[in-house]
């Protein structure tokens, strides 16, 4: 439990609260900038990026590259392809985007100054609105990020929200993180450790794959599904389906493991559907799932 100054501060921390013994207190160890492991941080697509000139060009040619197998591996080996090329589009326009922000707005100050000591120079105005739309291009890009990181819908656009939405990314972060866990007797603290304390926990919960039985037949009577209904049940899914189906997932929600949200595929409808529905109904057709490599 921490104000948001704490968390605009950077600072990380962990508190371990001991048995009492014969006290009425529990004794608190706190470890101040704790940190674990460096593990590598995840993919998620920001909805931001769709604001980029060249997002749409980006994209466009990434899934038209070549690539064979059946139609869900080739989506799966396309959205690799694409968060590769995301990757580098964020890191060259979008990484550190607060600072980028601030510079920007440092620039366009400065232009504006000058506008304002020769106010009919053509070129200083030229210069102070190309400045002046791309500061805002990247505000509107920071505020996106924000909430989509904070995890909040609604967002005032001014600069006091900044700091703000930056502590509850942080607070959010913390609130979610693992830092340690007991494990028979042990107190695990490595993300290693951790992890592998949650794998050998469900597999000893699961254990290996149950022998299929016999049905029995006293399952097949009561109540069964009409003639319409087995149709139904058997019927190809449609396009509509399938595009509507992903269209009532928020945006800001991954369908799958890969971080690649619904938003990116709305926004991108047109060059990565015909893809997406061929590989679903694919999917109905053959009932395989291309296994993750």
């Amino acid at each position: 439990m921490a104000n948001s100054l704490w968390f605009q501060a950077n600072i990380g921390g962990t508190a371990s609260f001991l048995t009492p013994g014969v006290s009425d207190h529990s004794p608190a160890v706190v470890n101040l900038n704790a940190t674990s492991g460096g593990s590598s941080k995840q993919f998620k697509y920001l909805n931001g990026w769709v604001s980029h000139q060249g997002f749409t060009q980006l994209v466009d040619d990434i899934w038209h590259s070549h690539v064979r197998g059946t139609r869900m591996f080739r989506l799966f080996e396309k959205l690799k392809l694409i968060k590769k090329g995301l990757r580098c589009l964020h890191i060259n326009h979008y990484s550190h985007i607060s600072h980028r922000v601030v510079e920007a707005r440092g620039q366009l100050l400065k232009a504006q100054e000058s506008l304002n000591g020769n106010p009919g120079d053509l070129g200083l105005i030229q210069e102070e609105d190309a400045l002046l739309q791309g500061f805002l291009k990247l505000q509107k890009a920071e505020l996106s990020f924000y909430q989509q990181r904070a995890k909040i819908k609604k967002i005032q656009q001014n600069d006091e929200n900044t700091s703000y939405y930056q502590a509850k990314v942080k607070e959010q972060y913390t609130r979610n993180k693992i830092v340690s866990i007991s494990s028979d007797g042990d107190v695990l603290s490595t993300d290693g450790d951790i992890g592998q304390a949650f794998v050998s926990c469900y597999s000893s919960l699961l254990g290996p794959g149950p022998a299929l039985d016999a049905m029995d037949d006293r399952y097949m009577e009561g109540a069964h599904i009409s003639d319409d209904q087995h149709y139904l049940l058997n019927h190809p899914i449609l396009d509509t389906e399938i595009k509507e189906a992903l269209f009532s997932i928020d945006e800001d929600k991954a369908p799958g493991l890969d971080g690649i949200t619904s938003g990116f595929f709305k926004s991108t409808w047109n060059i990565t559907g015909p893809d997406l529905v061929a590989a679903v109904k694919d999917f109905f057709c053959q009932k395989q799932i291309v296994e993750k490599r």
